[in-house]
């Protein structure tokens, strides 16, 4: 597009505009007085959230509440700084090849509010499952810090390919289209769930590093410091403005959010792809002739002035420009691996509970890189992008590809929905599916067995109790005793390191060398 070039404001100017917006003090965002029942009605979901294994989805985030990080993890290099907190790059002592991005942020001992904030997001990331939503690992909290140990994610913010892109005056449609289809399906994720980010920006977009970057790639939406959750999808009033103000929708440069807001944030992303400048007005694509009417239509959904008319994140995964970037990406699949990847499915229900909750758990412990097949998997089911797989997602899947040996398709689904779909949601979520295909695609080192056995040995004395298993698993004590009994080879009451190696290794998941090599194809 050799037209972009006359629209577009100096580059480096942009970029300066951007970082010192991340230095400056924002005024602090109030939550509701009735704090205390907020907290009260999110610990009640979390609790409430348990998979087909009565496995309760916020154990998978290990709770230090008078702890250090250094404890047990090697500090590096920091990888960015905000007005509240530092985030570093940190190495597990006991699994050195496993890194996380831990987020240190200040309590203030004057400021109660601000410190419930921080114990806000912790709750709000651990509500979330999604293949493009940053996940939370473990919280450390001190008498003068909180610190988030989140995933690493080996990449760059989509802020600097947007600079790089322009600076070269070149546009990828196909990569570009490909990308945002991704970061719409987290927020329509984000909103189904009641969550509303308020701060969606390209520099809370990380686009990771992956095998095949160009035809798919994967980004992950990070940051939700200042998300906060509706309750019932009305507009979210609060005492002062907080966001970024050149990506903030008009109506929440007056304190009132919604879902709404996220999407012009959005489209303000979309925006500045094409123009290199940030839109001045709602009609701001009249100036931009060299884009397609496809494009310039999109933009103008989501610029709409008024939040109620505004494109819901819903609306644009239907857009003709993201479906046709979701077609092309499915159509690189190979048939192969997605048939393996159904057989796997009946496999994992052949497990008892424990193990499905050992291989959910070691799932949660995998990278964002050596997820990258399964992440591809479950996106070719998940066609509408919202992260979840419906059970009709499913059968439309397998009507196009049967497994072997399935002669009664929806009969089949039926009794995969029935074991998995315990909270009668009636869809299955990624984190779970991924932990179903690791029987077929072996891929677990034994650093990412021994990460997921500290998971489940909450107080880390090298074993796990049936006391430890009732904090996690949502089953009676006597179902846990029968459970526990296949586990606990020498019979001295608790699972060892060794035991939960074994009960892994039956499941197929287990790979002592090269735990790339099985999803590298």
């Amino acid at each position: 597009m050799t037209a972009l070039a006359s629209y577009m404001i100096n580059v480096d100017e942009w970029l300066q505009c951007c970082v010192s917006r991340e230095s400056d003090k924002q005024p602090k965002f109030l939550r509701p007085t009735d704090s205390g029942k907020l907290g009260t009605w999110l610990q009640e979901r979390l609790d409430n959230m348990t998979d087909s294994a009565g496995f309760r989805r916020h154990a998978l985030i290990k709770d230090y509440p008078d702890g250090s990080p250094n404890d047990f993890y090697k500090m590096s290099e920091t990888l960015g700084q905000g007005a509240f907190g530092v985030v570093q790059k940190a190495y597990l002592k006991d699994c050195p090849g496993i890194a996380r991005a831990i987020k240190n942020v200040r309590k203030k001992p004057d400021d109660p509010h601000f410190n419930q904030e921080l114990r806000w997001e912790t709750f709000i990331l651990r509500m979330l499952d999604h293949p493009n939503i940053c996940r939370i690992h473990e919280v450390f909290e001190t008498t003068d810090t909180m610190y988030l140990v989140m995933e690493f994610i080996e990449g760059r913010e989509l802020f600097y390919e947007i600079i790089e892109n322009l600076k070269q005056n070149k546009t990828d449609e196909t990569r570009y289209a490909a990308i945002m289809r991704l970061v719409f399906g987290a927020l329509q994720y984000l909103h189904d769930h009641e969550v509303i980010h308020r701060d969606v920006k390209a520099e809370n977009v990380m686009v990771c590093d992956t095998a095949a970057k160009d035809c798919n790639p994967n980004v992950k939406l990070i940051d939700f410091g200042s998300s906060v959750i509706t309750q019932s999808h009305r507009t979210y009033q609060c005492s002062y403005i907080y966001g970024s103000p050149q990506y903030m929708a008009p109506e929440a440069q007056k304190g009132r959010y919604s879902t709404a807001s996220d999407m012009w944030s959005a489209g303000v992303i979309l925006f500045v792809m094409f123009a290199g400048y940030f839109p001045a007005s709602c009609k701001c694509t009249e100036k931009l002739p060299c884009l397609s009417e496809e494009i310039r239509g999109l933009i103008n959904g989501l610029l709409v002035k008024d939040p109620q008319h505004r494109t819901s994140a819903k609306q644009v995964l239907q857009h003709r420009w993201l479906v046709g970037s979701a077609s092309t990406t499915r159509s690189k699949q190979h048939s192969s691996d997605f048939r393996k990847a159904m057989q796997s499915l009946d496999e994992f229900y052949r497990c008892n509970k424990l193990q499905r909750a050992a291989l959910t758990t070691l799932a949660s412990q995998l990278s964002s890189q050596e997820m990258d097949a399964f992440r591809e998997q479950f996106q070719r089911i998940d066609t509408d992008c919202n992260g979840v797989i419906t059970k009709d997602e499913l059968i439309e899947a397998l009507e196009v590809d049967p497994p072997v040996g399935v002669d009664f398709l929806h009969a089949w689904v039926d009794m995969i929905f029935g074991e998995l779909d315990s909270d009668n949601s009636g869809s299955l979520d990624f984190t779970e599916y991924t932990a179903a295909l690791l029987t077929a695609f072996p891929g677990a080192s034994e650093e990412v067995v021994r990460a997921a056995f500290r998971i489940m040995d909450t107080n880390d004395d090298g074993t796990i109790s049936l006391e430890e298993l009732e904090r996690v698993l949502n089953m009676t004590h006597e179902e846990l005793l029968c459970t526990m009994v296949g586990a606990d080879l020498n019979g001295d009451g608790v699972i060892d390191f060794e035991e939960f190696q074994t009960m892994l290794s039956s499941t197929n998941c287990f790979c002592t060398s090269n735990p790339l090599a099985a999803v590298a194809a």
